[in-house]
């Protein structure tokens, strides 16, 4: 990994949270109409049941992504709010923010990472295809709506995880 890179929880109503939430906001409008578009809010990104991450390029904030842990019984996690902005794309940021998440959700004992992508973002795809996402049927509240694409991971637990040192085996896109 690189080491002027650095990912930690931080709250999701700072300034720089807020700004690039509105940056993933402004990439997606103009792609999906509003129903489509199911990003968690920053209020609800606040929950106890979310952790939110923000990846820093030295200090400068370039990403962000949040687990929401979903279910009574550590059902399963699901990637939300996934964004590097588009200058720092590239570098491995997007990979590093996976494997946080992961890393959040085996830390809770949940083994399954699920996500919802849109079709009109193929980098995404491929980059959560090469992580080992796979696709799968809706959960939660999707629907089948025709431009929605589900993905889950199923993970080994916590003490047979992927560390940050595993990084180097996934290639940038």
């Amino acid at each position: 990994m690189n080491p002027a890179l650095s990912i930690q929880p931080e709250p999701p109503n700072t300034a720089e949270a807020v700004a690039l939430l509105a940056a993933l906001d402004a990439c997606l409008s103009p792609l999906y109409p509003p129903e489509n578009r199911h990003g968690l809010s920053a209020a609800a990104l606040q929950d106890a049941s979310v952790v939110f991450l923000i990846a820093r390029w030295d200090s400068i904030a370039v990403g962000c992504g949040a687990v929401r842990f979903v279910g009574g019984d550590r059902d399963y996690a699901e990637v939300k709010r996934m964004f590097v902005a588009p200058q720092w794309r590239g570098r491995g940021v997007a990979q590093a923010l996976l494997v946080h998440m992961e890393q959040q959700t085996r830390q809770k004992g949940v083994c399954i990472l699920r996500l919802e992508t849109g079709i009109h973002q193929p980098a995404a795809i491929r980059l959560y295809e090469q992580v080992g996402f796979s696709r799968c049927a809706v959960f939660g509240s999707y629907l089948e709506d025709g431009v929605s694409l589900c993905y889950e991971k199923r993970l080994a637990p916590a003490d047979a995880g992927q560390t940050l040192g595993d990084l180097h085996r996934v290639q940038p896109i």
